[in-house]
């Protein structure tokens, strides 16, 4: 029982001993240093890099605090904070005070991820929605002709597409179009062609649209040899170091409206990656002082 009361009392009397310390003081700047030149006295290598990385934190959120505007904030400058979070502490106090923060920090901002990860998601649904409505509208002939343009005889680019969407086209509808180099993949121009159906003459399910499309100046000069050897109608764009990427990128269907290429869709996949990978880094943090770096 002696033994008992006596390992009781030794316990008691570190624990008293780490927690009473010396203490920093806010009460001004040269009080403020003249606290944290003795209480570094007592502190080892490690310990004093921990107050330090402390100082920093309880400053970052004094910081926060003043650019969100708290109660806490007004009339006070940052340092006059930082100094009310110091004041009277220990240095287990400071790192508690640090490490209370990191963790209370770093839940808000899980939060916060998983809010824009919720609204990003619903947006992209919307988006990817849209896509599908536009797929429909689909290609399903390309070739190259030739066509008087003025006095010359030069290559057209045939297009057909298809109204698979359910539902009438019509009003504006427009239609891009890429052509690369099909050995270096060097876009040779892009284009983008359209116009408005009347409500009378719209584009019926399972009906055709057709386009007959100019050849650039630049894609015609690029393939200037192979031109020579021709055989039209060119139904293997290859055989001209051709390749063209068409798709719908507005169209108009009576009941649904007007549906365009949600050009948004590519970043937000990204976002919600970038989101997802700093989430799922951010649920691993304790909350430590030993996850914080100190920078210059």
């Amino acid at each position: 029982m002696k033994n008992i009361f006596l390992a009781l009392l030794i316990l008691t009397g570190t624990v008293l001993f780490t927690g009473c310390g010396p203490t920093l003081s806010g009460k001004d700047d040269d009080s403020f240093n003249a606290s944290k030149a003795k209480m570094e006295e007592k502190l080892n290598a490690t310990e004093k890099t921990d107050l330090e990385k402390a100082l920093r934190v309880l400053h970052a959120k004094a910081m926060i605090s003043k650019f969100k505007g708290t109660v806490e904030a007004k009339d006070k400058s940052i340092d006059d904070m930082l100094m009310g979070y110091i004041d009277g502490k220990t240095f287990s106090g400071v790192v508690a005070a640090a490490e209370d923060f990191l963790k209370q920090d770093n839940q808000d901002k899980i939060i916060q991820a998983k809010a824009e990860i919720d609204s990003l998601g619903k947006e992209r649904v919307k988006l990817m929605a849209q896509t599908k409505v536009l797929s429909q509208f689909k290609l399903i002939k390309m070739e190259l002709s030739k066509d008087k343009f003025f006095e010359d005889s030069i290559p057209y680019l045939d297009l057909t597409f298809i109204n698979n969407t359910g539902d009438e086209v019509i009003g504006e509808h427009m239609i891009r179009y890429d052509v690369l180099s099909k050995s270096t993949g060097k876009v040779l121009a892009g284009v983008g062609s359209g116009g408005t159906f009347n409500e009378d003459g719209g584009l019926k399910p399972n009906e055709t649209y057709e386009m007959h499309e100019v050849l650039s100046t630049d894609v015609r000069e690029h393939s200037a040899k192979l031109w020579k050897s021709a055989v039209y109608p060119v139904k293997d764009l290859s055989t001209v170091d051709l390749e063209v990427k068409a798709y719908p990128i507005v169209i108009t269907t009576k009941k649904g409206g007007k549906v365009e290429l949600p050009r948004a869709l590519e970043g937000i996949n990204k976002k919600i990656q970038e989101l997802n990978i700093d989430l799922k880094e951010r649920e691993s943090r304790k909350g430590k002082l030993e996850e914080f770096e100190l920078t210059n």
